[in-house]
């Protein structure tokens, strides 16, 4: 063997101890799933955050629809720097009629006071009635419920009363801080005498939940809203008995007019922050240290869109640092801050390479620079030599790649989104199994019973970027729900269901769970 074939073969080796880190095991998707359903429960036990168990957050919707349902909405949505009110009209029949407007949030309003914030957003409420709804404007009595979307940390005690924990995305407006973000709303709405009330305040993956519930003509059951995009959480409804964190008398109250179940936001893009079975590789942990909440929502930075770019540019970075891939650039010691040269893979310091003739660009040593629209060009290119492979890096971070890079990088491009794909499946397995609703659960044990619930199908509606769009998502979703305890039979009953405007049509749908 000459000495090319020797080092070729070396070379081969290491890629592939690099890759084997990615791999998820069918045993991985089973034992994820015991300790994925273990924190559910030990959620909705404990009122107290803790990193041993998932937030499991009470919604305070209780109704999920069934087409049936009709009447006028509105829906306002505060996401970042864009608000956006739609009037939903419901039809009774899994049709609606929409309207919507959106307005950007000027920095001014983000950084002011909270009269100065959510006096703008009234304004644009009015504006909005008097473009679609200006019969209600002129009405003295009649008023419209009103969900609020609103995307930030709230201690949430009822449908429509939330404290504000914190604020992020750019947002600083210190004297709305620990006060109820609906009252503070109402206030503002109620100053221009507006024919508004706001009965409930909510996200959007429990609005995908409920618009689902709505739209769907199927006979299959939602049992789980879930997005799967620039982050990733579920929604789904349990019976109130199992919500010990909830207050007694509420769950009297509930139970004494017919409820039995609430819809709880799982926030499981905190599962296992004391990361006892995810899998961590050094990429891993640098893209946590990278972020603003190091050590929180590990869950969500191995499968969320915002972060897989980010681990496929640090994987290349630490390739060519081992002199695998990129050798016609000039090698990088100190320049590379983000991998640390204790990196515990293999360093082939004295593999022959080409002779440096340019330094690395500047686009692929900023943080945050190749994106997980890269990546699905990269993982669906069938192109003679991977042209468009080639293009993409080339537009994206400016560098040069050989075929055989070509062949490295796309290689690397599956193993991160595949290992997302299998991750992502134990939390939509886990669920259904807490459900039962198939006809099969998991005790506190951990092993596999019988329900008296037996559904044919159930649906679970997905919205986000990753899952509606990244080639093969879906389908290895579908492989680890196969991997998982619900075997090949349970899992071909799960219909994953694209459902759009989770914070428009899924939204104005929780004010139906409003009970004077």
């Amino acid at each position: 063997m000459s000495l090319k074939d020797i080092s070729e073969e070396v070379t081969r080796r290491t890629i592939e101890r690099t890759l084997d880190q990615f791999k998820i095991t069918p045993e991985n998707i089973r034992e994820g799933v015991l300790y994925f359903n273990k924190q559910m429960r030990d959620g909705l036990r404990n009122k107290s955050e803790s990193h041993d168990y998932m937030p499991m957050i009470p919604s305070f919707i209780t109704h999920i629809p069934d087409g049936s349902e009709t009447g006028l909405s509105l829906a306002g949505d505060l996401g970042g720097t864009n608000f956006r009110i739609c009037s939903v009209e419901l039809n009774g029949d899994h049709t609606f009629n929409l309207e919507q407007y959106k307005t950007k949030v000027e920095k001014a309003f983000m950084v002011g006071t909270s009269d100065e914030l959510f006096g703008h957003l009234a304004r644009q409420i009015k504006y909005f009635l008097s473009l679609h709804h200006s019969d209600y404007l002129k009405s003295n009595t009649e008023k419209i419920k009103m969900s609020f979307t609103f995307s930030f940390p709230l201690d949430q005690t009822s449908l429509n009363t939330g404290t504000l924990i914190r604020w992020t995305k750019g947002f600083n407006i210190e004297d709305a801080v620990g006060k109820d973000i609906a009252e503070l709303f109402q206030k503002a709405i109620d100053s221009l005498n507006l024919p508004v009330r706001i009965v409930a305040i909510t996200n959007d993956t429990v609005g995908t939940l409920l618009a689902n519930a709505y739209s769907s003509v199927s006979k299959k059951k939602t049992v789980l809203g879930a997005i799967f995009g620039t982050g990733t959480n579920g929604a789904y409804a349990e019976k109130l008995d199992n919500i010990a964190k909830l207050d007694s008398k509420t769950v009297e109250l509930l139970k004494s007019r017919g409820i039995d179940d609430m819809i709880i936001n799982t926030e499981w893009g905190s599962f296992d922050n004391c990361l006892k079975f995810l899998p961590t590789t050094i990429y891993d942990e640098i893209v946590d240290s990278e972020t603003s909440n190091p050590g929180v929502h590990v869950f969500e930075k191995r499968i969320s869109g915002m972060f897989l770019g980010e681990i496929v540019r640090l994987m290349m970075l630490d390739l060519h640092k081992r002199k695998l891939i990129l050798q016609n650039y000039e090698q990088i010691e100190a320049t590379l801050r983000s991998v640390p040269s204790s990196s515990n893979l293999l360093n082939l310091t004295n593999l022959p390479r080409r002779p440096n003739s340019k330094k690395l660009s500047h686009r692929i040593l900023t943080e945050w620079n190749f994106t997980t629209e890269n990546l699905s060009k990269i993982q669906i290119d069938d192109t003679k030599n991977l042209k468009v492979t080639e293009l993409v890096i080339q537009e994206s971070l400016h560098l040069a790649t050989t075929f055989e890079d070509r062949i490295i990088i796309k290689e690397v491009t599956t193993a991160v989104t595949t290992r997302a794909a299998l991750l992502s499946s134990i939390a939509i397995a886990a669920v259904v199994l807490k459900t039962g609703r198939l006809g099969v659960t998991l005790d506190e044990k951990g092993v596999l019973v019988d329900t008296h619930l037996k559904d044919d199908v159930v649906e679970v509606a997905v919205d986000g970027s990753v899952v509606e769009f990244y080639p093969g998502f879906q389908e290895n979703i579908y492989r680890g729900l196969r991997y998982s305890q619900l075997g090949e039979d349970f899992a071909k009953k799960i219909d994953i269901t694209i459902t759009k405007d989770g914070s428009g049509v899924g939204a104005a749908l929780c004010a139906g769970s409003y009970l004077e």
